[in-house]
């Protein structure tokens, strides 16, 4: 059943709300709304939340998403030696507690596991002031976000839709900052948020024609383009394709870290970059930056998304709706990181369940009748299936014992008669052999240093926890255990430093000897 999602995006410039019916399997875009956000000395968050006075209310029933600005947000790609939940969320706490320039105590966060990448999670952190206000003033319109999503990851439903396999970067260009979320076979796999946009464009040709900002802002979205060569226009068109170069090139060197970063970081190098957002539309962009680059760029075309499919967006509403409709579409399918954690995690409307408690009664009657059915027409089966087997069993008796037999264990131990049961096999190895095993093959003291602080030897894995003098030490271990035929695999763990230079370490060791 579809559910009706409000997706939020509160950009500097404008705030774009997209309406979906989000179901399991498809979703259908139902109308964008759009609100400038006015100016004035106020933060940015706050002027953009007070462009929200416009949007139209939800139903009860409806599902409201809202993505918090990835310049609020801290994300952070980890490492760690373990992906089991409850411990994850300690070891992400304690890791970006000396990583960010705020007390754990002031921030809230969240993290999912990196698809196709092993032992690495994707962390968000953001103050839980911003989420306070966020949530604060959304509920004096009588609006309750049933997430808050960082919206410079929301961008995964889309690329799904258009690029499902391959790494691809969503460069969303917006006023005053860019997303780049780094998507790869339709996970989000990583994001970072610069600040550069539109505004620097903007600004560039008022200084260039010494215009109001208003009239540098309509210069640049009549005659706004990116140039691969500006020797080849006229002079009077090469200052305004100079003024925007020279905007347009500090965003370029970030596009070019970023990629660099991520292929470092994740082994993965960008197939194609994906442009949306206001600043996407300026003329040559795609082409300038897939020459720099090197990298296939082309713009996120909407009309090609099935969500998008019964709703006609123009060229500019598609470009600024993207990461409104990837909002609703990742958080309402409930696949993003969601911020409502701790004091701020999400209550449960009663009146909805309320609202729909004769729909949900209906439904569960009509599977119980099905269940009794479906149990009463496999009862039958299993009946007429035991009255062929108890027919076999009495023919295939009468013919090898010479009398018919009807009690299937009967006839088993009438079979049996005769033959001795096998002894126990006593085991060969035990746990003291492969204690014994271990001191043999570990090399002798005076080529490795080595204290165990931990040894648990069980049936099929030998769990051994240690330090010793070196990383070269702890290899020098693991190549002599795995010369040993008992020991068929060897996983190291986390290696770390301890004091005087050692290294603590931990080896999981699969014994097929015992």
């Amino acid at each position: 059943m579809a559910q009706r999602v409000f997706g939020i995006d509160l950009g500097s410039y404008a705030v774009k709300i997209a309406v979906m019916d989000v179901g399991f399997r498809a979703s259908r875009l139902i109308q964008v709304h759009t609100f400038p956000v006015p100016g004035g000395p106020e933060p940015a968050l706050q002027r953009s939340l007070g462009a929200l006075a416009g949007m139209p209310a939800p139903r009860p029933t409806d599902v409201v998403e809202v993505g918090l600005p990835g310049e609020r947000v801290l994300l952070r790609l980890l490492e760690v030696p373990f992906t089991e939940p409850k411990k994850l969320g300690a070891v992400v706490g304690n890791e970006l507690a000396d990583d960010i320039p705020w007390e754990l105590e002031e921030v809230v966060f969240d993290y999912s596991a990196v698809a196709d990448a092993p032992g690495r999670v994707l962390a968000a952190a953001a103050q839980s002031a911003d989420v306070r206000l966020l949530l604060e003033r959304l509920g004096e319109r009588g609006i309750e976000p049933r997430g808050v999503a960082v919206a410079s990851l929301c961008y995964g439903g889309l690329v799904r839709q258009v690029v499902p396999e391959g790494a691809v970067m969503v460069v969303d260009i917006g006023h005053t900052s860019t997303n780049m979320c780094c998507v790869i076979n339709g996970r989000v796999a990583a994001a970072r948020t610069v600040s550069r946009g539109g505004h620097q464009v903007t600004d560039a040709l008022r200084q260039a024609y010494q215009l109001s900002y208003e009239e540098a802002e309509q210069l640049k979205e009549r005659d706004g383009i990116v140039a691969l060569d500006v020797a080849t226009f006229p002079p009077d068109r090469q200052v305004l394709a100079t003024a925007v170069l020279g905007a347009i090139s500090p965003l370029v060197r970030e596009l070019r870290l970023t990629t660099a970063l991520l292929t470092s970081r994740l082994g993965r190098s960008v197939d194609q970059m994906l442009l949306c957002g206001g600043t996407s539309l300026l003329q040559g962009l795609d082409g300038y930056l897939a020459q720099e680059l090197q990298i296939p760029a082309r713009r996120l075309d909407l009309a090609g998304v099935t969500e998008a499919g019964e709703t006609a967006l123009t060229v500019e509403g598609e470009a600024m709706a993207a990461a409104a409709m990837g909002i609703a579409m990742e958080q309402g399918g409930r696949r993003g990181i969601d911020l409502r954690q701790g004091e701020f995690a999400y209550k449960t409307d009663r009146s909805v369940f309320t609202e729909k408690l004769v729909q949900i009664a209906v439904s569960v009657v009509a599977i119980l009748v099905f269940a009794a059915l479906s149990a009463y027409m496999s009862l039958n089966a299993l009946r007429k299936e035991e009255k062929t087997l108890s027919l076999q069993l009495r023919r295939a008796t009468k013919e090898v014992l010479g009398e018919e037999v009807k009690n299937p264990r009967t006839a088993l131990r009438t079979v049996k008669r005769g033959c001795r049961p096998r002894a126990f096999a006593i085991p060969q190895h035990t746990a003291f052999n492969i204690l014994d095993y271990l001191s043999r093959e570990i090399p002798a003291g005076d080529k490795v240093k080595l204290d165990i602080n931990r040894l648990d030897i069980k049936p099929g894995k030998t769990y051994l926890k240690g330090t010793a003098d070196s990383r070269s030490a702890v290899d020098d271990i693991v190549k002599s255990l795995e010369k040993h035929k008992c020991f068929s695999k060897i996983t190291t763990g986390r290696i770390s430093d301890v004091s005087e230079g050692k290294k603590q370490f931990s080896l999981t060791i699969n014994t097929e000897c015992f």
